[in-house]
């Protein structure tokens, strides 16, 4: 078992995390988890990062090795406090990203405001915690019983997050095809039309991935720029109505 603490803010750490702003609650919490199983012994190591804005694994070095480690050894797991942390220091549009990276090792990665590892949650629960809707206030379970939502607050939470989702997905999209919009015309300076394949071959030379951090294929290149298509001719409709309204 190994706890893992993630600084967002202050300045870099040179002593120990359990004293740096960032990290005190966050330590205090693992701690106090550990001694309320396992009173009178040793906590876990502690691994951390000190990143400000994350936007994948490769923002938070230490974690990735160690996950790479656990997974290798096909044993062992990594809790932090709150999972959520992750998603609250990440932009809109890495999310689906880093929850792919994440999902990769969803049997040995999870939090204690999760309840366990990522791979104990649900679809809905991981929409929660990728959109940020489940935030990163500490609850103690031994403090107070859970809390247990009506099937009206379920319903209604299911529907926040559906939307959120919603919202999400659509500007992680948009924000795709303007990029391989850019990429077509590079490639009409020298291809009077250039091909789906083409787009997607020089995409992904540039590096550039899917909303799901994957390459892109000649499909997934059409249903993206169509579907930029569509928004922007839905949105040119309704300014003209509503010009011609006033």
């Amino acid at each position: 078992m190994i706890y893992y603490v993630l600084l967002t803010h202050g300045a870099k750490p040179t002593g120990n995390i359990a004293d740096h702003p960032a990290g005190r609650q966050q330590v205090n919490n693992l701690r106090g988890y550990w001694n309320g199983l396992y009173p009178g012994t040793k906590p876990p190591r502690f691994v951390h990062d000190y990143c400000r804005k994350v936007s994948g694994l490769s923002t938070l070095p230490n974690l990735a090795r160690e996950l790479e480690r656990i997974l290798t050894a096909g044993q062992g797991a990594i809790l932090m406090d709150n999972v959520g942390r992750l998603f609250a220091a990440c932009e809109r549009d890495s999310r689906y990203g880093l929850m792919a990276e994440l999902l990769a090792y969803r049997d040995h990665f999870g939090g204690l405001r999760q309840r366990g590892l990522l791979s104990k949650l649900t679809d809905i629960e991981l929409e929660l915690l990728r959109n940020g809707v489940i935030g990163a206030r500490y609850s103690n379970r031994a403090a107070r019983q859970r809390h247990r939502l009506s099937e009206e607050e379920r319903r209604a939470q299911t529907e926040n997050a559906t939307h959120a989702s919603r919202i999400a997905r659509g500007n992680a999209a948009d924000k795709k095809a303007r990029e391989l919009y850019a990429v077509r015309d590079v490639l009409t300076e020298v291809h009077e039309k250039p091909t789906l394949k083409m787009i997607a071959d020089e995409a992904n030379h540039r590096g550039l991935t899917t909303t799901r951090g994957g390459p892109w294929s000649s499909s997934t290149v059409g249903r993206t720029l169509k579907r930029l298509e569509e928004t922007t001719q839905t949105e040119s409709t309704t300014h003209d109505e509503t010009q011609e309204e006033r």
